[in-house]
């Protein structure tokens, strides 16, 4: 039975847990996922929150392998002349171009959003960060879900008791949240590049998608003060 992504390709470049698992549901759907990791590879430092400690462990763990199953993988030095090389090789043949990585960081690999449109405007672009690039002060921060989707929303003071410490969220919980959303824009940006030949940036981020998800005490708050904690 086809898939509806079928055909599609998609070259991620991520980390943790709400990029890769966001290229993991369009590889669900049938996408071609080429995941880029560096010497050495980019899982081992969820251990932590995988409860293993050590990197070979959580790639062999079911946290490991729910969000990178379904994928084929390359490792690369984007330092590298021969890195550089292999990724736009890459990038030419795809359709989508994945990232959860800082902003700067992607743009001091020459990787940025814009500047990868500029090169392959057929690409559809899909940047997910901590909190936005909307010149706000944590513009580029590292973002994870406690703070970015669970605290900065509010989400946790809304579900705290007001007497107490809020609760922890589950690892993995906000991030999954957020990566359908990004799942959400780049399908929609595929459908438009299906009709106009060209691709786009699209982003969201934890902080976004949290504000989202908190959004009828919020939006209370907004309309009666008086209303909600």
């Amino acid at each position: 039975m086809a898939l509806p992504l079928d055909g599609v390709k998609v070259v991620e470049l991520t980390v943790a847990v709400a990029g890769p698992a966001a290229a993991m549901i369009l590889s669900d759907w049938g996408a071609d996922v080429m995941k880029i990791e560096p010497p050495g590879g980019s899982r081992g430092g969820l251990g932590a929150l995988a409860g293993v400690e050590t990197a070979s462990e959580y790639q062999d763990s079911p946290q490991g392998f729910m969000d990178n199953r379904g994928k084929r993988s390359v490792v690369l030095d984007l330092k590298t002349d021969d890195g550089k090389a292999a990724i736009e090789h890459l990038l030419a043949g795809a359709d989508v171009y994945l990232s959860n990585l800082r902003d700067k960081a992607l743009r001091g690999l020459g990787l940025g959003m814009e500047e990868v449109s500029a090169r392959h405007p057929h690409l559809v672009c899909a940047l997910l960060t901590g909190y936005g690039r909307t010149g706000g002060p944590a513009d580029d921060k590292p973002g994870y879900e406690g703070s970015g989707f669970w605290a900065r929303s509010s989400a946790a003071w809304q579900h705290g008791s007001g007497s107490e410490y809020p609760p922890l969220i589950q690892p993995g919980f906000g991030d999954h949240t957020t990566s359908l959303s990004m799942v959400g824009g780049v399908l929609a940006a595929l459908l438009a590049a299906k009709t106009t030949g060209k691709g786009q940036v699209v982003e969201t981020s934890l902080m976004r998608t949290g504000i989202y998800c908190n959004g009828w005490p919020i939006s209370s708050h907004f309309a009666r003060a008086d209303v909600g904690r």
